[in-house]
C-alpha cells in the first residue's frame, strides 16, 4: 500500500469517527428534549409560548413551593391565549412507582386545610388516576404517566375537555 492510501484511509477513518461522535452528540441532545406530546404546539385555543427545562425548572418548581421539592429533572410548558395563561409542570423519577409516591405525597400537602387549593378530588380520566383542585383562579389537575409527575394549571370553563385532550394526545 502506498503512503497516499494510508494517508486517505486515515483520513476515512478520522471522518467516519467524527461522524458517529456528532450521531452520538445529536442523538444525545434530542433525548433531552421536550417531547412534543408533553408539550404540544397548542392545547385547544391556547398556543405554546415557552418550554422551560434543565436547573431553572427546577429553580421555579422549587420557588413555588418555597422549599427544595424538585425533581432531578423537571421541565415547564407556558402556553397563553386571549383570556390568561396555562402551564404543564412535568417532573421525571426513577420510574412509575417514584412519580406515583410523590403524587400522592403531592394530593395529600394541598389537600390540608390551609392550602390555596380547595375542593381536591380524585377520578379516573380513561385510565388516569387525576388529582383535581380549584385556587389561583385555575383548575389544577395533578397525574402521573410511567415515571413523570404532570401538574396541569389551566382556567376553569374548559379545563375538562382540554384534560381530556392533553390525556388522549400523551398516550399516543
Amino acid at each position: 500500500m502506498t503512503k497516499k492510501h494510508h494517508a486517505l484511509k486515515g483520513i476515512a477513518l478520522i471522518t467516519l469517527n467524527t461522524s458517529a461522535v456528532l450521531i452520538l452528540l445529536l442523538t444525545g441532545l434530542n433525548c433531552n428534549r421536550p417531547d412534543t406530546r408533553t408539550f404540544p404546539k397548542r392545547m385547544d385555543d391556547y398556543q405554546r409560548t415557552r418550554i422551560i427545562t434543565g436547573e431553572e425548572a427546577g429553580r421555579i418548581i422549587n420557588r413555588l413551593h418555597e422549599n427544595p421539592v424538585a425533581a432531578t429533572r423537571n421541565e415547564i410548558g407556558l402556553y397563553e391565549n386571549d383570556r390568561g395563561q396555562a402551564m404543564i409542570y412535568v417532573s421525571y423519577y426513577k420510574d412509575a412507582d417514584e412519580a406515583e409516591q410523590e403524587w400522592q405525597r403531592m394530593i395529600d400537602k394541598i389537600s390540608i386545610q390551609n392550602s390555596v387549593f380547595i375542593e381536591g378530588t380524585v377520578f379516573l380520566s380513561g385510565q388516569t388516576s387525576v388529582y383535581r383542585c380549584f385556587g389561583l383562579g385555575q383548575t389544577h389537575y395533578v397525574f402521573t404517566e410511567g415515571d413523570r409527575l404532570f401538574w396541569l394549571s389551566v382556567e376553569t370553563i374548559g379545563a375538562a375537555r382540554i384534560l381530556s385532550d392533553y390525556l388522549v394526545n400523551l398516550g399516543e
